[in-house]
């Protein structure tokens, strides 16, 4: 959870091995054989795929895509899937983008933080050059690619089987009288700050001392509100300050506005989804493989992406961010984005699929 970790200097070596210059297509012949480092963070990413079977098991073959909330998300229509494919549980993170990209773009350094501060151009070139790493590797079949979701598959994964707001329901709060405590400022005892840290959390010395040097940051979540006046009492006569709020279930999910104080968390720090899908709730926007559109007339009905037409310059983001309140970070909300910007609050996952 430090932003301060020192760039992975051995990425760069491969990486010039990896890439074919003047060209998004990375030739497999050419590339020599990765080190043992990058060849560990292939294999960890090629087990952190859920297959998605749709019209098997628990997965509907069909859904019901966008909501109520604004033209944008309208009109809700009928998405069908006749075919599967497997979802990262993770976004990307910066320690595998630099082992297969050459250099770490992110604003918020750490290993297993996601990567961030990427065009959606840089998305598509990463995805190409993965999955011929991966196939010189023998961790990808040769008639699969590793490629963005549609905006289809991805929305249909966040919601993990439910039709309701977000994935664990329709309301962001936890709907019991509990709240949860923001530690707010150490004032003159980081010290004392960072003992009461450990205590209500269990953190080690380097983590708690993170989370203090970070603050706003949650401390506590779902006590009392007598508990929590003591907790504060107990903060205040430290030298500290904290505040209690109402308790909401999306911080077990989603990172966002209220939980969130600089984007530094690990990709799977907090909750899945029902289909074992981490991060889909908020954290960074992804990047979908989709052309953006004001609304969904019109839209693909079988999953495909809505194409690009010549140079579009506008693509689609999904998910909500830790720069976004929590009524962003539902399961049908979307944001227009330029193909070509780059951002400390966007980021991407991938899809492993067949070749069409």
């Amino acid at each position: 959870m430090s932003s301060g970790l020192r760039r992975v200097c051995w990425a760069t070596a491969v990486c010039l091995l990896l890439t074919n210059a003047g060209t998004h297509v990375v030739n497999a012949d050419d590339a020599k054989p990765a080190d043992d480092k990058t060849k560990a963070l292939l294999k960890t990413f090629a087990d952190e795929f859920v297959a998605i079977t749709p019209g098997e098991g628990k997965f509907p073959d069909s859904f019901q895509m966008g909501s109520e909330r604004g033209k944008h998300e309208q009109p809700r229509h009928e998405v069908t899937f006749k075919y599967s494919f497997a979802m990262a549980k993770y976004e990307v993170p910066q320690d595998l983008y630099e082992a297969v990209m050459g250099d770490n773009p992110s604003r918020w350094k750490g290993p297993r933080n996601s990567v961030e501060m990427m065009s959606w151009k840089d998305a598509n070139d990463f995805c190409e050059k993965i999955t011929q790493a991966l196939r010189q590797q023998k961790l990808l079949a040769e008639n699969e690619v590793i490629r963005l979701p549609t905006e289809a598959e991805w929305e249909y994964c966040c919601r993990a089987g439910t039709n309701t707001r977000y994935s664990f329901g329709d309301e962001a709060d936890s709907g019991k009288d509990t709240v949860d405590i923001i530690l707010t400022g150490f004032g003159d005892n980081k010290i004392g700050m960072i003992k009461i840290v450990r205590e209500q959390t269990g953190l080690g010395l380097k983590d708690a001392k993170d989370f203090v040097e970070r603050l706003p940051k949650p401390l506590k979540s779902g006590v009392s509100k007598e508990d929590a006046a003591k907790l504060i009492d107990e903060i205040e006569a430290a030298g500290g300050s904290a505040k209690s709020r109402k308790a909401l279930l999306l911080d077990q999910y989603g990172w966002h506005t209220g939980n969130a104080a600089g984007n530094d968390p690990p990709v799977g720090a907090l909750k899945p989804n029902a289909w074992g899908l981490y991060d889909m709730h908020g954290y960074l926007w992804e990047f979908t493989a989709d052309a953006w559109a004001d609304s969904y007339e019109g839209a693909p009905a079988d999953g495909s992406a809505a194409k690009l037409k010549g140079d579009a310059d506008f693509i689609v983001l999904r998910s909500g961010s830790w720069k976004d309140k929590y009524d962003f970070l539902t399961s049908g909300a979307r944001r227009k984005y330029s193909a070509t910007d780059a951002d400390d609050a966007v980021g991407f996952r991938c899809v492993k699929a067949k070749k069409n």
